[in-house]
Formats: C-alpha cells, structure tokens, sequence
C-alpha cells in the first residue's frame, strides 16, 4: 500500500522501479532530461511543473490510483534553496495586443510543454515580440510554482553582465566581482524553483547564449522565453517566427469592413483613434488605409507610428508623406530606438556582421523576392563568393530579410517594403549603377534560358518559374532602359515575348520593345526586338503595326544571315493575312517558313507552320488536306512535349469534328486543349476552347450548360490583353445557330446561364468544362 506521507521524490522512484524503468528511460518516455529525472527522485528540485507529472504518470502508464498519489506528493516545500522568484513581474500593458490571438496560443502552448524549455520570439525590429512574450508569459504564469520573471537586456552592452541583470531582476544577491562564477552561482539559485524567465531583447548579446544553456541544463525547473531579432542558434531551441500582421485583401476599392478586419487594419484604426477618437474607415478612405497598410507589410511598428498622424493628415495624405511619417514618432515613453522606423533599424543594422551590412543595401535591387543565385550575382564585386551565403544567414537570423520555403523544395527570400526602403537608402550611388547592371545581367542570362525551354515539354516548369520571377524581369527590362542599356532590354523583351503571349499578352512588353527599337541597335540585337513587337502588336489586332515590325525584322535578319529568325519573321508575315481574310498569301507565306525552319533546324516553328497550313486549308473548306497537316504538326507537337502547338493543332481538328458532325471526337480533343490550357496558364486559349465546347454541348442538346461556357468564355477573352489568338477561325454560323436553337429550347433561362458563365470564376468554369 502506497505511503501517503512519502515525499514527491520517492513516490516517482517508487512507481518507476515498479515499471521496471531507469531513470534515463523514462526521461526518453517523458520528453525530459535524465538529470531532471535524477534532481526530482534526490528532491535537489522539489515541485515540479503540473505538466511534467503529468508527462510522468503517463511515461509510467499509471493507474488512476497511482497518478492521484503522484500528484498527492506534489505540495510547497518551505525548505527551497535560495529566496522565490517575484510571483510577477511582467510589465503591465498599456496598450491593447492586435491580431496575435493564434500567436498567442501556440506560444502558450509551447510553454506548457515539457519541452522546449527554451522558446525564442525572433523577427524584425518593430513585429511586436515584446508585446506578446508579454501576453504569453501572462496566461502561462499559473504553470510555474514560483511565477514569471522579466528582464529587459536592451540596457545591457556586455554579454557577461546578463546573469547579473537577471539575479537582479529576481532579487538575488550579486556576487561580488572575482568572486566566483556567476553563471555557476545563478543555476545554484535557480535550481529549486519552477520559473518562467523572459528575456526581452536579448539580439545584442549573442555571446550570451552559451551562458543561458548553461543555466537551462543546470536549472530542470527553468523556463526561458527569448525575445530576439535573431536565433540564440544553442541546442534544445525552438523558435517562432512572428510575421507581420495580416493585410487587407485588397487595395482596390475595397469594403471598409474588410479592412479594418483585417490585423494590420484593426490595429492601425486602434491607434488611429487613440489620437483622434472620431476616426472611421470610410468608404472615401477605405483604399487609402489599405495601402498604408500593405505599403507598411502590416508591421506594427510602422503602423502605429504612421496611425499617430491622423491627427494633422488625411489617409490620402499620410499615404504620401509614408517616409516622413516613420521617421519619427510621437511616442516618448518607448526606447529611443522605437521611437521611429529608421532608428529602429538603425539597431538592427549595427549588430549585422560587416559583410552583412555590406549585402544588405545591395539586395534592394530585387523585385518581388529571390533566390541565392540571385543574392550571389549582386554581390560582386563587393563580396567574395564564399561570403555571400554566411552574409545572407546573418540577415535572415536578424529578421531583416525573409525566408520562405516554395512547395518545391526550393528558398526564396524577400525584404519586408519598409525594410527595403531603409536598405535602398543606404545604397551609395556608384554602387547602385553597379548593382543594376549586375542585376539585368542576371535575369538576362535567365530569359535567355527559359526562351527555348519554353518550346519544350519544360514550358510549365519554366512559365512557373518566370512567373516567379516576374517582378524582377520586368525591374531589369525597365532599370536597362533606364540606364541606357536599351540593347539588353531588346534581347530580353525577344526572349519573353512567348511567355507573354502564353499569357495571353502583354502590354508593357510590347512598350518596352517599342521603346529598345527607337534606340540605336545592331541588327542582330534589332532583330528580336521587332519580333517581339510585332507579336504582341498581333495579339492587340494591330495588323499593320505587326506587319511593319516583321517586315523590319526580316530584313535585319537578311543581313545578319539568321535563317531560323527568318523564318520568325516570314511566319508572321503570313498570320496578318490568315486573319485579315487573305488565305492565299497566308498559306504561300507559312510554307516558305516552314522551309526556312527545317533548314534552321526548329522544330517548333516547322510544326506551327504546319498547324498554321492546316487552318489555311480548313477555312478554304479542304478537310482533308487540313487535317493531313495538322495531325502531322500534332505529333510533332506531342513528341516535344509542346503544349502550345498541340492545342493550337487541337482546336483545329476539333473544329474539322465538328464541321462533319464528329461531336464526341471534337468534345475529347476539345477537353484536351482546355487541360492543356489550364497548365500553361493560357486564358485566351482557354476561352476560344470553352466557346468551341459550348457549340458541342448545344448539338447534344445540353443548352444551359452551352450558355454558361459561351458567358464564361466571353468573361475570358475580355480580361485578356488583346484580341487572343486571331489564326484560330471558328465557324460562326455554328456559334450562332447555338445562341438561336439555345434561346429557342430554354427561353430566358438561356440568357441566365450566360449572365452565369460571364460571373463564374474562371476554375469553375474549367471544371465545369472537364466534367463530362
């Protein structure tokens, strides 16, 4: 029969011996330390934590007998060690906690736990880690014995003096200078208690984190909480990372209720009003709050001190004068190096290591994130390869660049837009000349690998990754103009230009082209520039402008002797006419490039060129030539792995099924083409193929689903760049005969079911597509 006045200590040894258990076993079955184990049965440490009896009982597999008088043994014990920690020493708040609810209760959670025991709050200066250790520590109180201490290390410069600011901070006698180990002298206070210790602002005394180990490993009943821009990086650490706040969904015309719903909205009315009470998110305002809020990443710093002018600015206002607005602050009860946005970053930038400080400004040159590759091209000159990776690393341990892990296994990394303007401001003027030329150079070297990819069965994977990438495609295009680079703009702009039009378009590009060709280019430079524009001038249904661009680029290529751009060229010449309804000189025109393919050896354009015949012969009503060619521009399509040609080839022969009434082979090829559509992200294909699948639908009398892929196609193609794919020449009789036949079977419920289509978002209407 258990002893009921047998201590905590014997009781544990007691059960354990019965489970036939060391005392290492168990620790490993608890998630605990063999030492903890140890201190608890010698009763060096007398009352444990609630949570860790329980992972005791259970590691023991108690019966509910024995895990009462386990828990019966757990009682205050008068003879402790040393004098208790304050029950509470937490700051009081004065401000309320915003939109960290689940921060909160992870961080609550963690602490609960048997392990970590060391938990750290890392992210960049003004995230608001202080505010919610706080929070945190608060709710976890009532499960340490002997309370929560806090100790601020911000006034603290010397790494050594951390265990004498936290033996201040618990009232424990310092020892004397020379005297002995103060660290050794701390765990020999800690040891007994069961405390929730919090060190805020702990990323200046890296050096320190050695010496917190050491008290951990000695002090079982110890708990530390850590505030830092960075990582302790010491082992048995767990750190959570705190984000900015969530940002409004929109900045266009969006609901008052949305953003002041959102975190970063909440807390910039919030503080808004606690300067002016009247202050409301209108629908006049709405916007304006809401770009504030994303032009600031939703960190709190930023918001409360921008909120803080309300006072004086509108949010239109306050929208312009941002930088002025951050610099500093009306808050004079914070630190001097919160009181604005610069200072605090100022604090964040001195601890870096010096190749950190040197990467930092550099990095500013990137638009929309990036990679290591990247990170490694701008910073050459300045830094030697070898520094370059542990430079980034010492940036993303100080929360001043982010890191985010991709679905693919790959890291990217990006600057938090207040951040990046403090960084872009360092940036010396010589050094940025150099670090934009360095960059375009970059993403040169990239199109210029993804321009033949993308004729390929790797074309998914590389739109993917160019559209990753955009940001910084479109800044280097952009800053080379600029500059004067317009050479490297032109060759960039003759690389995109099928990805943009994969995309359905593009119209900046096509202004950027325009723009390298008004400059002085060789020919061969020239060639690919005028290509590009004359494209994506086709796509816009600007005829004569494309034909004038690819007249021009015939002729550069002419002199430069390039037979495959040639055959670019000569190949666009013959769209103009397909479309314009002169199909004779379309057809002599593809033959020729079809010629001048093969002799160049692309096979990407010698199996357009033949697809582009197929639709010649189609629409002069020779069905069986037509589909002769197109199959044969299939397959090769098919063994390239080429999803462009094999739907442009699709939609053709789908159209040929349909002319003969082969409506269950038009609907396959159809559903195929739309597929295929879906994974290159090609809108304007995917609409021309909805509309073709809405003729075979109302043939097989399904009108209502008919109406709703004709509206969803029609919704399609008008938020698409231009035109589409002006070679792609449906019947229109059969189109109209659907609307009539449609109209005349469902009445107004045919319309309904356009209105329909035209609102349905555009995966729906896919998958509505793919059904079958």
């Amino acid at each position: 029969m258990p002893d009921p006045a047998e201590p905590f200590g014997e009781r544990l040894r007691t059960l354990r011996e019965a489970a036939h258990l060391t005392q290492s076993e168990l620790a490993e079955r608890a998630g605990l330390s063999t030492n903890g184990v140890s201190a608890l049965e010698r009763r060096v440490r007398r009352r444990p934590h609630p949570h860790t009896v329980r992972a005791l009982a259970a590691a023991l597999a108690a019966s509910d007998a024995d895990r009462e008088w386990l828990f019966a043994g757990v009682r205050p014990d008068q003879e402790a060690a040393g004098p208790p920690a304050h029950p509470q020493s937490l700051p009081a708040p004065t401000t309320s906690l915003v939109g960290r609810d689940a921060d909160v209760t992870e961080v609550v959670r963690l602490l609960a736990a048997p392990l970590p025991r060391l938990l750290t709050l890392t992210g960049p200066g003004g995230v608001g880690k202080t505010r919610l250790a706080v929070e945190a520590a608060r709710l976890a109180t009532p499960g340490f014995q002997d309370g929560v201490a806090f100790v601020p290390l911000a006034p603290v410069a010397d790494p050594d003096a951390v265990p004498a600011a936290v033996a201040r901070e618990l009232g424990l006698r310092e020892l004397a200078p020379g005297s002995g180990d103060p660290v050794a002298a701390l765990v020999d206070r800690l040891r007994p208690l069961e405390l929730l210790l919090v060190l805020d602002n702990f990323e200046h005394l890296a050096a320190a984190a050695p010496a917190v180990a050491d008290v951990l490993a000695g002090c079982p009943g110890l708990t530390v909480l850590v505030t830092s821009r960075a990582p302790l990086r010491v082992r048995g650490e767990q750190e959570h990372v705190v984000r900015p706040l969530a940002l409004p969904g929109s900045t266009q015309d969006p609901d008052p209720a949305a953003v002041t719903g959102s975190a970063a909205g909440e807390l910039f009315v919030v503080r808004a009003r606690s300067v002016l009470p009247s202050f409301e998110v209108s629908a006049a305002t709405a916007a304006d709050v809401a770009a504030i809020c994303w032009r600031l990443s939703g960190l709190p710093l930023a918001l409360e001190l921008a909120a803080t002018h309300v006072r004086l600015l509108s949010p239109a206002d306050l929208l312009g004068r941002l930088d002025q607005a951050l610099a500093t602050g009306w808050t004079l009860d914070l630190p001097v190096r919160q009181r604005g946005l610069r200072t605090t970053l100022d604090w964040s930038r001195d601890l870096l290591h010096p190749a950190a400080r040197t990467l930092f400004p550099r990095l500013t040159v990137f638009a929309g994130g990036f990679d290591l590759a990247g990170v490694e091209a701008v910073a050459a000159p300045a830094l030697a390869p070898a520094e370059v990776l542990p430079a980034l690393g010492n940036l993303v341990e100080h929360s001043l660049v982010v890191a985010v892990h991709q679905d693919d296994g790959g890291v990217r990394y990006d600057l938090l837009e207040p951040i990046r303007q403090y960084a872009d401001s360092l940036l010396a003027e010589e050094d940025r000349r150099q670090v934009t030329a360095a960059h375009a150079e970059r993403y040169l070297r990239l199109v210029e690998e993804a321009g033949p990819a993308l004729q390929t069965g790797a074309q998914v994977a590389w739109l993917r990754r160019l559209e990753r990438e955009d940001g910084n495609v479109r800044h280097a295009i952009a800053g080379s103009l600029r500059t004067g680079d317009a050479a490297t703009a032109a060759r960039m702009v003759w690389w995109m230009w099928l990805a943009w039009w994969l995309r359905g378009g593009d119209r900046q590009g096509r202004e950027w082209a325009e723009a390298a060709l008004r400059a002085d280019l060789d020919d061969a430079v020239r060639t690919g520039a005028a290509l590009a524009a004359a494209c994506l001038a086709y796509v816009q249904s600007d005829f004569e402008v494309a034909a004038a661009r690819w007249g021009e680029a015939l002729e550069c290529a002419r002199r430069t002797g390039d037979v495959g751009l040639q055959a670019n060229a000569v190949a666009g010449l013959g769209l103009g006419p397909l479309a314009t309804g002169d199909p004779a000189t379309a057809e002599e025109r593809f033959r020729a490039a079809q010629e001048l393919a093969e002799q160049a050896g692309e096979d990407w354009l010698g199996s357009l060129t033949l697809v582009w015949q197929g639709t010649v012969r189609l629409v002069s009503g020779d069905a069986g030539t037509a589909t002769g060619l197109l199959e044969r521009g299939l397959a090769s399509a098919r063994r390239r792995g080429d999803r462009l040609v094999t739907y442009v080839a699709l939609y053709n022969l789908a159209q040929a099924a349909t002319a003969e009434a082969l409506f269950d082979r038009a609907g396959e090829m159809l559903r195929e083409g739309v597929a295929l559509s879906q994974e290159t992200g090609d809108r304007a294909n995917t609409a021309y193929f909805l509309d073709a699948l809405a003729v075979v639908e109302g043939a097989a009398g399904r009108w209502e689903r008919a109406a709703v892929l004709m509206g969803a196609a029609e919704a399609m193609l008008s938020s698409s760049f231009g035109s589409g794919y002006n070679y792609y020449l449906p019947d229109a009789a059969l189109k109209e005969r659907t609307l009539r036949d449609g109209r005349a079977a469902l009445g107004p419920r045919f319309d309904e079911a356009l209105d329909l289509g035209r609102a349905l978002p555009a995966d729906v209407a896919v998958h509505r597509a793919l059904a079958v």
